[in-house]
């Protein structure tokens, strides 16, 4: 997930990131702040919190916690 300082949104989504973690304790997930990192990006961002699978975007702003959770049931494990 990439956040940046300042971001009206972004302290809710550390909030679902902990929360997500929770659901799927198996999963890494990442946090990464474009203001320290913006090389960390492959793909243009235009807008923070913007979830990221595989490189892939999935949510830019922040889901609810229903489709966050369904989102990461539907994940297959990784073989």
């Amino acid at each position: 997930m990439f956040v940046e300082r300042g971001c009206r949104g972004c302290g809710r989504a550390m909030e679902l990131v902990t929360w997500a973690r929770g659901i799927r304790p198996e999963l890494s997930i990442k946090t990464i702040d474009l203001g320290e990192k913006p090389e960390a990006v492959e793909e243009p961002v235009f807008a923070v919190p913007a979830y990221f699978y595989r490189g892939r975007p999935v949510f830019v702003g922040n889901p609810s916690r229903d489709e966050l959770r369904d989102w990461l049931i539907s994940l297959q494990p990784e073989v």
